[in-house]
């Protein structure tokens, strides 16, 4: 929501600092965006144009020959949308441009110019640079153009969906009159009805009166379609909305002032004598102004003729009857429709419009009627016309609101205040809400038309809070008993993990829980086995995820993009999947995606750069598991359509599979715009837990020296060095410290098919030291295990 200052100080009579009313506002629960302060403009003259010639040395530029109120200027120009006797802006030379140019005089293709027209670009008041700005005739030659220009401070706010009321300039005026304890300026206005009854030519007829309680329309004839006022445009493209007539930024502007969207239709267009709120017939068709075909069916609400459909009902009009610089004769609407309504009508065709983002927060019913007769009258004075007598109406405008009681002890418990009765009340007049009856303990009102969030009791401490003032409260923490199950065990491995990562040089992302139907089939995954949203946002969020993995590609891709090259980043987060015990559930899988990519470390200039490889990842996740007390994880090689081909693995404890790890497919990482190489592991957390060691065992290290011993074995080329451990283990001696790999080879003089693995054993005792005679042996013996188990041979050579 977007408005002028100027435009506020129509409604209630202030003058304060804008960054002061932006605090005030925030604080009374208001939240202002941002404040966009106008550019510092001085010299600007409003000149007329005596005459407009080609100029002799350049096709593409003009010289205007300019009156500057009794001064005479030759200007070149390189637009062509003025002509002769058009009033426009002059910045004379010594004039500073907002981007800190100062003009001079100057000779162009041999003619001297003694300044410019300026564009709304080049004043920095907009971003069209198509042509000079064209003032209305009305404009003195010779004045200063600023007020002519609409340079004012406009304020943006962040309106939540419970405030329907505050997306208009009159709500946040009376906001702002609300907490300053002022007066609201009367919005007078006078129309004037023809002795002709609209009723003689024209009706309107609701069919579904629960999702159109209520319509309204009134008759212009005779209007003359135009230019509206500067004052009207500046406000509307202040507030970010283009001008288009003078019929249809009256609605506009009604829209921002009152916050009631209406619609203008040209009655030339209209089939029969009769307006129709009815639902839509099936594979019936409507050209919407957009000009967008849209096929409707009985589910959608539409505003019709005798012969079909105008209207997508309090969403947007049709373009086969707005109005156009032939309109003569306007049906002018205004109506409240069901907000469920037109939630679900403008999400069916993923479309929004100004007026389908107040109708589906809940309009002010109570103002119909007012904002229909407003602008009628204002049309009557831009446009001319005459307005036909009586409003066409169907439908009950009244609505009964809820009356609702305020306790004032709880009021004042609850907030850690002390309000007497008559001060909550206050509160609730200046708000505007009506006090029904009021005692010393009790008092009750009734909710505004204008507020539809307001529903309950606890609405109603709110709203005290806030005008009483957030920052006026005492910061006490009211006295409570922390009440829980004592079963944190979740939250505690999450934790450790967390730690372990870190400790990894990891960062924490966050990613949407909803992923596009094009991110299941890059991941292999089957559109049947996710769950699919009943009402998504848009397209790109279709489905809850099955995996983290296609929101930490994103992630990846978003910082790769900006130059961050080196990333090691884990997300825990829920997948979902349907239920395996029903049909109509779901299941909820907690999990951990870790990706790693680019260097190991950042550039060193003694080491050099490396680039991570699958034993970086797999480090990662073997720390993870060592923080939970987890020894017993193995790694069986693993394929799948997002890892690349025997660089993979599945990650088991105790036999049963808790995730996966490798390095991801190139193809896939170029399906998100990825080019480096990338390193990813997903672990089932929920299924990992079920292995948590809480308590870990301390061994103290051994007084005796270790004594190691090296072998190189010729091994088929598909065994893995795990089942090297297995075949190891099975030597229970107790004086095997540690065995570990330091050097794979294949080539010359390995056989086909075979690879020489390099081995190094550590033999320890706790008690004695070892003699060479004791390892000999022990090593012998476990050296003839893996010859006989593992049907190898010994690498001599």
């Amino acid at each position: 929501m977007k408005f002028p200052y100027s435009w506020l100080k129509r409604h209630i009579n202030i003058d304060m600092d804008a960054a002061e009313l932006s605090d005030m506002l925030t604080m009374s629960g208001t939240k202002v965006e941002g404040v966009s302060y106008p550019p510092v403009l001085k010299g600007l003259v409003v000149a007329e144009i005596i005459e407009v010639s080609k100029h002799p040395n350049a096709d593409k530029l003009s010289l205007c020959r300019i009156d500057t109120g009794g001064r005479e200027i030759t200007v070149v120009c390189g637009a062509k949308n003025m002509k002769n006797g058009d009033k426009v802006v002059f910045a004379p030379a010594g004039t500073v441009l907002p981007c800190g140019t100062k003009l001079k005089k100057a000779v162009i293709r041999g003619v001297e110019s003694g300044g410019m027209l300026c564009s709304e670009d080049e004043l920095g008041l907009g971003k069209d640079h198509s042509g000079i700005i064209i003032l209305q005739d009305s404009a003195d030659t010779g004045s200063d153009a600023s007020e002519y220009l609409g340079i004012d401070t406009v304020f943006e706010l962040e309106v939540t969906p419970n405030r329907p009321d505050c997306l208009s300039v009159m709500g946040v005026a009376r906001e702002v009159a609300a907490v300053k304890n002022m007066e609201l300026l009367k919005q007078d206005f006078s129309l004037n009805e023809s002795d002709i009854k609209a009723s003689n030519c024209f009706s309107v007829r609701i069919e579904d009166k629960n999702r159109c309680p209520f319509y309204s329309a009134r008759i212009i004839k005779g209007a003359s379609v135009g230019e509206s006022p500067n004052w009207l445009k500046n406000y509307l493209k202040s507030s970010g909305i283009r001008p288009i007539n003078n019929i249809v930024d009256v609605t506009n502007f009604i829209l921002l002032d009152m916050g009631h969207p209406l619609h203008a239709f040209d009655m030339s267009l209209l089939k029969g004598k009769s307006i129709f709120v009815r639902p839509a017939k099936k594979n019936e068709k409507i050209t919407t102004i957009d000009g967008v075909e849209r096929k409707l069916d009985e589910t959608v609400l539409i505003i019709a003729d005798e012969k079909g459909p105008v209207a997508l009902a309090g969403v947007m009009g049709g373009r086969d009857s707005e109005i156009s610089a032939n309109t003569k004769d306007v049906l002018l609407e205004s109506a409240y429709f069901n907000p469920a309504d037109i939630r679900n009508t403008s999400k069916r065709f993923a479309l929004t419009s100004e007026s389908s983002y107040r109708f589906e927060r809940g309009a002010d019913i109570g103002i119909v009627v007012k904002a229909l007769d407003r602008a009628a009258a204002m049309i009557s004075e831009l446009a001319g016309g005459m307005v036909l007598k009586a409003v066409l109406k169907d439908g009950a405008q009244e609505r009964e609101n809820p009356v609702i009681s305020c306790r004032v002890e709880k009021a004042n418990k609850l907030m850690g205040i002390q309000l007497s009765t008559n001060e909550i009340c206050d509160i609730f007049r200046r708000l505007e809400i009506e006090v029904l009856s009021e005692d010393r303990d009790i008092i009750k009102i009734k909710a505004p038309t204008f507020r539809p969030d307001i529903t309950e009791e606890a609405d109603l401490f709110e709203e005290i809070a806030r005008i009483y003032g957030y920052d006026s409260i005492d910061e006490n923490l009211p006295e409570s008993k922390i009440v829980g199950d004592g079963n944190y065990l979740e939250t505690d491995i999450v934790e450790k993990m967390g730690e372990s990562l870190r400790a990894s040089g990891c960062s924490e992302t966050m990613s949407f829980s909803f992923i596009s139907a094009r991110d299941l089939e890059n991941c292999g995954f089957s559109k049947g086995n996710a769950l699919k949203i009943k009402n998504p946002q848009n397209e790109e969020l279709l489905y809850l995820r099955t995996s983290i993995l296609p929101g930490m590609m994103k992630t990846l891709s978003y910082n790769l993009n900006r130059d961050a090259k080196n990333l090691k980043l884990y997300e825990f987060g829920r997948i979902y999947f349907p239920s395996r015990e029903n049909d109509s559930g779901s299941s909820e899988i907690l999990t951990l995606g870790v990706a790693l990519t680019g260097f190991r470390y950042d550039s060193r200039w003694i080491e050099g750069s490396q680039n991570v490889n699958f034993f970086d990842i797999k480090g990662v996740i073997e720390n993870v598991l060592d923080s939970l007390g987890i020894k017993n994880a193995e790694y069986d090689l693993h394929n799948s359509v997002t890892f690349k081909k025997g660089n993979a693995a599945f990650i088991k404890i105790a036999g049963v599979p808790v995730g996966s790890m490798g390095e991801l497919d190139k193809d896939f990482c170029r399906r998100y715009g990825i080019e480096q190489t990338v390193f990813y592991c997903e672990l089932d957390v929920s299924e990992t837990m079920k292995y948590y060691n809480r308590l870990k065992k301390h061994i103290p290290f051994s007084m005796f020296p270790a004594v190691k011993r090296d072998i190189a074995l010729i091994l088929d080329e598909d065994l893995t060095y795990r089942e090297v451990l297995k075949a190891a283990e099975k030597e229970k001696t107790g004086l095997i410290e540690n065995i570990e790999v330091f050097d794979l080879y294949k080539g010359r003089q390995i056989p086909e098919n075979k690879k020489s693995l390099g081995i190094s054993v550590t033999y320890r005792s706790e008690n004695s030291t070892l003699t060479d005679k004791e390892v000999d042996e022990l090593h012998n013996k476990l050296v003839n295990r893996w010859v006989k188990e593992l049907k190898c041979s010994i690498r001599d050579f």
